[in-house]
C-alpha cells in the first residue's frame, strides 16, 4: 500500500522536474524557417492534368524534391529550404515547362500555376505561355515583409534585426531600449526567432541575442495576424533563417 505522504512527494518531484524542463527547453516555431511551393497544372483547354511530374532543384544545395499532381491537378511541396530553385514540370504528350529562377522565402508560400501544351501536332499554332507566379499569399492574414541578404546589400541601411525591422511599415525605433516597437506594441512584447528557435534576449526580453549577421540568409518581419505557432506574441515577430552549406566553393580575402 502506497502511503499518501510518499505519493505527494513523488507528485511534487515530477511537477518540479517537468517545470524545469519546460523552462530550460528552447521555444520552437515548427517549420517557420522553410518555404512552400504549390499550384495547379492544366492544359490549353483549361482541364486539370493529373499525374504531371513536378521537380524542384535547389540551385546551390542540389536538393531535389519531386511530386506528382493530384486528381484536381494541384500539387504542394512543403518544408523547402529557402533560396532559388529550378522547377521542371513534365507529362507524356505535353511540352516540358522549365522555370529557372523560382525564389522560395522564409515562411512564405509561392503559388505557381501552369498551362501545358500538347506536342506532336503538324498544324501551325500560336501559343501563349500560361505560367503565373503569385508572390502574395492570399491564404494568410499575416502582414509583414521578407528581406533577403541580396536585397539588404543593395539597401543603404545597417545590418541587424532592428535595422531590417525598421524597413517594415508600422515599425518605429525605440531609442530608450534599443529595440523596435512593432504595430504599436512594447519593445518587450516582440519575439525573435532563428531557424525556428526563440533567440529573444532571456534576461530582458527586449531584442535578440547577439549573432554574426553575415550568417543570416533571409529575415521575415511579421507585424500583425501572427500565427499561433509563434507562442501568441503580443507584438511583432522577427523570423530569420541562417545560411547553410552548398555545392559551390566560395572564399573571401
Amino acid at each position: 500500500m502506497i502511503k499518501t505522504s510518499n505519493l505527494l512527494k513523488r507528485s511534487a518531484c515530477a511537477l518540479a522536474v517537468s517545470g524545469a524542463i519546460a523552462i530550460s527547453a528552447p521555444t520552437y516555431a515548427n517549420d517557420t524557417f522553410n518555404g512552400t511551393v504549390k499550384g495547379v497544372v492544366s492544359n490549353a483547354q483549361q482541364q486539370v492534368l493529373e499525374n504531371a511530374t513536378v521537380i524542384l532543384k535547389h540551385k546551390t544545395k542540389g536538393v531535389t524534391r519531386t511530386i506528382t499532381t493530384n486528381e484536381d491537378g494541384s500539387y504542394t511541396l512543403r518544408k523547402l529550404p529557402v533560396g532559388e530553385y529550378i522547377m521542371t514540370i513534365e507529362k507524356n504528350g505535353y511540352e516540358q515547362i522549365i522555370e529557372q529562377d523560382l525564389l522560395v522565402t522564409v515562411g512564405g508560400s509561392v503559388v505557381f500555376n501552369n498551362t501545358m501544351y500538347s506536342v506532336g501536332t503538324d498544324m501551325e499554332t500560336i501559343e501563349i505561355t500560361g505560367s503565373s507566379i503569385a508572390r502574395v499569399n492570399m491564404e494568410s492574414s499575416t502582414g509583414g515583409i521578407v528581406v533577403t541578404k541580396a536585397e539588404l546589400e543593395r539597401l543603404p541601411v545597417e545590418t541587424g534585426f532592428e535595422a531590417i525591422a525598421l524597413l517594415t511599415p508600422g515599425v518605429v525605433s525605440n531609442g530608450e531600449f534599443g529595440a523596435s516597437s512593432i504595430g504599436g506594441s512594447s519593445s518587450a512584447e516582440n519575439a525573435y526567432y532563428l531557424n525556428g528557435i526563440n533567440i529573444t534576449n532571456i534576461k530582458t526580453g527586449i531584442g535578440s541575442i547577439g549573432l554574426p549577421w553575415e550568417g543570416v540568409a533571409q529575415t521575415e518581419v511579421m507585424t500583425g495576424g501572427i500565427d499561433p505557432k509563434f507562442g501568441g506574441a503580443l507584438g511583432g515577430i522577427v523570423n530569420a533563417v541562417s545560411k547553410s552549406g552548398s555545392n559551390e566553393w566560395e572564399f573571401e580575402a
